[in-house]
C-alpha cells in the first residue's frame, strides 16, 4: 500500500488507452505445446498494438509495465517465483493483473495478464483465452 518507486522516484504505469498505442511484451515457455498455443496467442495481438517485445525474463516485464517503459504483458505457464515480486510492483505502481478469467491473479494461476489497468479488459478480449488449456 505505499507505492513503488526506482532509484527514489515513484512508479507509474503507462497511459495508453488503446491497443493500437500500445507497446506489449510476451514470453515462450519452455515445452512446445505450451510456445505453440503462446504463438496463436501471439498471432491475435500482433495486428493490433503497435509493437510487441520479448525480454526472455517475466520479472522484468512486468516491472518495464510498473514504471511505464511497456504498456502490458501475458505468458502461459509461469511459476510463482517467476511473478511474485514483479505484480506486487506493478499493483503497487497502478497496474492491474489477472489469470485468463479476468479475476486478480492468483500465484497458481496458469496464465498471467498484466497491463497498466486501461489496456486490462482490452488485451483479455484480444486474446480470448475463455477456455484455454493450460
Amino acid at each position: 500500500g505505499a507505492g513503488a518507486t526506482l532509484n527514489g522516484k515513484e512508479l507509474r504505469v503507462s497511459r495508453a488507452a488503446s491497443l493500437a498505442e500500445a507497446v506489449v511484451a510476451t514470453g515462450f515457455a519452455y515445452d512446445a505445446p505450451t510456445r505453440l498455443l503462446n504463438l496463436e496467442l501471439f498471432g491475435r495481438v500482433l495486428p493490433v498494438v503497435q509493437g510487441v517485445r520479448r525480454a526472455g525474463a517475466a520479472a522484468l516485464d512486468v516491472c518495464y509495465v510498473a514504471c511505464g517503459r511497456l504498456d502490458a504483458f501475458w505468458e502461459l505457464k509461469l511459476q510463482p517465483w517467476d511473478v511474485a515480486a514483479a505484480t506486487l510492483i506493478l499493483r503497487e505502481a497502478g497496474g492491474t493483473t489477472s489469470g485468463q478469467d479476468g479475476l486478480p491473479h492468483r500465484l497458481t494461476d496458469p496464465v498471467l495478464v498484466a497491463t497498466n489497468g486501461a489496456l486490462h479488459v482490452k488485451l483479455l478480449d484480444q486474446l480470448e483465452l475463455g477456455d484455454l488449456r493450460v
